[in-house]
Parts: C-alpha cells; sequence; structure tokens
C-alpha cells in the first residue's frame, strides 16, 4: 500500500511519520483491501490538523481532525477512519447476501476426437466446480474478488439479475462477461 504524508507550514519528522504509518497499520487489520492512504499535516497559530485520505478499492473515505498537538490530531483522524472502515466493512457483508440461493455447477464432457493427434492439440479442462452466485453490484464483486486474492469471481449481478463473471486481465485491469437473456 502506498502511504503518503505532506506538511504544510510544519516540519516532518521520523515520529510523526511513524505514528501515521501505525495508524494505518491498525487500519489495515479492520480491513486489508487498503490501495492508498495520503495524509495532510498541518499547523496554523497553535491548532494542528491532520486530513487523511483513504482508497478503498472504488470508495474513498475521508477523515479530518485538529487539536492543539500533531498526534492528538493524526490519532483523531484515524479513530474516524476506523469507525468508518468498519461501518463499510458492514455495508459490504449485508449487500453480499444472497437474493435467491442458486447454485451452479460446471461438468466437463469429453469431446468425440476423429485421430489421437486432434486429441493431442485439444487443451484439458482439469476442474469443475461450484459456486454460490450471490448478488451484489459490480464494484462490490470486483472488491470481493480482489479481497479474496482469485483471478476471477462468478456472481448476479443485482442490478440485471444476471450471471456475471469479473476477472483479472494480464494488463492488470478487470474484465466482465455478461450472460444474455
Amino acid at each position: 500500500m502506498n502511504i503518503t504524508v505532506t506538511a504544510k507550514h510544519m516540519e516532518l519528522n521520523d515520529q510523526i511519520h511513524a505514528q501515521v504509518d501505525r495508524g494505518i497499520e491498525k487500519l489495515t487489520r479492520v480491513f486489508d483491501g487498503l490501495i492508498e492512504a495520503k495524509c495532510i499535516l498541518s499547523a496554523e497559530k497553535h491548532r494542528h490538523e491532520c486530513e487523511i485520505s483513504l482508497k478503498v478499492f472504488r470508495v474513498t473515505l475521508h477523515s479530518r481532525h485538529q487539536a492543539d498537538e500533531v498526534m492528538s490530531a493524526i490519532d483523531g483522524a484515524m479513530e474516524k477512519l476506523h469507525r468508518q472502515l468498519k461501518r463499510y466493512k458492514a455495508k459490504l457483508k449485508d449487500k453480499t447476501r444472497p437474493v435467491a440461493p442458486v447454485e451452479s455447477r460446471v461438468d466437463v464432457i469429453a469431446p468425440h476426437f476423429h485421430d489421437a493427434e486432434e486429441a493431442e492439440i485439444r487443451h484439458k479442462v482439469l476442474d469443475s466446480g461450484s459456486y454460490d452466485l450471490s448478488a451484489m453490484a459490480l464494484d462490490e464483486a470486483v472488491m470481493q474478488m480482489e479481497h479474496q486474492g482469485e483471478d476471477l469471481l462468478v456472481f448476479t449481478n443485482e442490478e440485471t439479475l444476471r450471471i456475471n463473471v469479473v476477472y483479472k486481465r494480464k494488463d492488470g485491469n478487470i474484465g466482465l462477461i455478461d450472460t444474455a437473456g
């Protein structure tokens, strides 16, 4: 995860940077799908402000806290983000429950080949499986796929109520297969 700490009108020392790193580490214990964190620390007269933007998949959470000391401002902003992450995680769990339990099974049928050479050229299907087709939004499916560390996820799209597949492409982007009808 990329962590950026910026200071305005104040000096950034190792102790402050370590405090931010510890706070972000605590947040990863709540939700391990964090992508990027940006922390902006500023000082105006006797007030210190900490503003943190935390990117979690396709959602960005923001937190801002003011205090008399820099460390208190950092701790306050981290506490707010901790609460937001807990709510976000609970929201995802509520949305991923299936609308109607549907189970899908992929069965492999051996094709008939005319000769032995043609049979060797064809690829073999080595695996089949069952999937729990939970109803969820596309962005939630992408997040769940990355959270599980998988390369693909089969799900029911809650908007269209059709079976969809999201997958990781070789170029690093995400692909979508939408079934017709």
